[in-house]
């Protein structure tokens, strides 16, 4: 989890952020990350039991059980 947080810090909070602006390559770099790095990592930072507890309320268990069937997640 934390560094999931330091990778949006990077992406958001450092120069990379101003440079972005600034050079389309560093907004792309700046993309990636927030697009391909931090989120798993903050994913995988959750704790299991906070997950089973989640997934224990009825409609958000049908919810994602609905959202994450290939032809639904596609649309």
């Amino acid at each position: 989890f934390v560094t999931g947080i330091v990778f949006l810090y990077i992406s958001l909070g450092s120069p990379v952020d101003l440079l972005g602006r600034l050079i389309f390559s560093a907004h792309m770099i700046q993309m990636a990350i927030l697009s391909f790095m931090a989120p798993p990592l903050l994913i995988l930072g959750i704790p299991n039991w906070l997950f089973e507890r989640l997934f224990e309320i009825r409609p958000l268990k049908v919810a994602v059980t609905l959202l994450t069937k290939p032809l639904v997640a596609v649309v």
